[in-house]
């Protein structure tokens, strides 16, 4: 408890049908035991927080001393910072956009999400688990040994003991549950298939979901067949048609002193989403951008946008250049916004793909391009001089063994409040992620 590292990561598109879109993930810097809570909006952080100090507090037998996060509107709220003063609290922010200096919770989002990824697909689980996905992902890794803690597991150095293993079973694999409670015959089955989703928190059992009476039951007795996976045949939301809650996009006109925002809803789905589990799917069809496809027989003249839009990034990995600064972030518009609902005159009629995006990049991508502008040279120029001034390195001989670390430029521009150039920034830096 000397110091938590703490990061939302999210949101998670489209919602759990309990509303739930992010989640709140906590890790102790010296057991590297990890705490994921489910949240529906940010605002939550503080509320959450709260009780999960007093919960930590209270299992470690020591107050909390030092929590790491970034700069996020969620955590230097008024409410968040008041009470971590009056708990006696430390806090530590993260430069902007500079993730890495909270890297121990940034790997651990990164795990996180890519095991309750590989889980889900293994066992062809609908996405609309994410949420029990993360939350049994995080279970397993704190029963699961790091070289962090020299090969034991967060479980054995927070709480003192080994933990046991034998209950852990095969996320989203198909198990027969006991049927309680009732006066059954004796040729009536005495269970029923289920799909195992987690783990009961506080009590020795599991959690089930029935997908033909879309509940959730939690027992202790079934037999588990871990490698069948439960055949969810179109219910799966992995396709056009999925059965998910509707998403929104959300559009921020940049213009004056003032910014608006515009929601624009999706297609409905077919039918609803199960609202017993307590999340819902990850999987979903990219979302609709704008109206549809503007055709038209006779050219005519473009309509000039009413402003600059940017628009929420599309889902999934981005296949960006090398040169690619990725902690710099990225600006996406839609393509009727850059050119135009119309088609321009004597050319064909345009029809674009309603998920097609430019990525804004007015910074130069390789140090070709940026000697092409005088502004880019210059700048290049002036942080030269400055490395030369401060003495920033001294050459020396490479020692036998050894590789030199690589170089390479970083192209910034610097705007206004109005989106206006105020200065072209070049920096050349050490490709420090090479190092082993």
């Amino acid at each position: 408890m000397k110091l938590v590292h703490g990061d939302l990561c999210g949101p998670v598109t489209p919602t759990t049908p309990s509303g739930n879109k992010l989640f709140f993930l906590l890790v102790d810097d010296l057991s590297r035991y990890m705490w994921l809570i489910l949240l529906s909006t940010k605002d939550q952080a503080s509320m959450v927080f709260t009780a999960f100090q007093a919960r930590a507090e209270a299992e470690a037998a020591r107050k909390l001393r030092t929590l790491r996060t970034d700069r996020g509107d969620e955590f230097t709220a008024r409410n968040f910072i008041e009470h971590c003063t009056q708990e006696g609290v430390q806090r530590h922010y993260t430069a902007p956009y500079t993730p890495q200096q909270n890297g121990v919770v940034e790997r651990h989002n990164q795990t996180v999400m890519g095991m309750a990824r590989s889980m889900m697909k293994a066992m062809s689980v609908p996405g609309w688990f994410w949420g029990e996905a993360v939350t049994t992902t995080v279970f397993i890794l704190n029963w699961s040994p790091t070289q962090s803690v020299d090969g034991k597991t967060p479980f054995e150095v927070w709480h003192g003991v080994k933990p046991p293993v034998h209950f852990l079973r095969t996320f989203g694999c198909v198990a027969h549950v006991k049927t309680g409670g009732k006066h059954l015959t004796k040729l009536e089955d005495q269970s029923t298939p289920m799909v195992f989703v987690d783990y009961e928190a506080g009590t020795k059992s599991w959690r089930f979901y029935n997908p033909v009476t879309q509940r959730v039951h939690v027992s202790h007795d079934a037999v588990f067949e871990e490698s069948r996976p439960w055949d969810w045949g179109d219910d799966k939301g992995a396709g056009p048609g999925d059965d998910v809650e509707p998403f929104y996009i959300e559009f921020v006109t940049v213009g004056g002193a003032r910014h608006e925002a515009e929601v624009a809803p999706a297609t409905p789905p077919t039918s609803p989403a199960p609202a017993t589990p307590a999340s819902s799917p990850t999987s979903a069809a990219m979302p609709t951008y704008g109206s549809e496809p503007c055709t038209s027989a006779a050219p005519t003249t473009p309509a000039a946008p009413s402003g600059v839009q940017f628009t929420t990034p599309p889902m999934g990995e981005l296949d960006l250049d090398e040169d690619h600064d990725d902690d710099a972030p990225l600006r996406f518009r839609t393509m009727d916004n850059v050119l135009g609902l119309g088609s321009p005159p004597g050319l064909a009629d345009r029809e674009l793909t309603q998920e097609l995006l430019v990525a804004i990049g007015d910074e130069p991508t390789s140090v070709k391009e940026a000697k092409a502008s005088k502004e880019w040279r210059t700048a290049m120029l002036e942080e030269m001089a400055s490395i030369e001034e401060n003495k920033t390195w001294s050459l020396v001989d490479l020692p036998r063994g050894h590789h030199a670390i690589g170089l390479k430029w970083v192209f910034k521009l610097k705007r206004d409040e109005h989106g206006e150039i105020v200065k072209h920034k070049a920096r050349l830096v050490a490709k420090g992620y090479v190092q082993r």
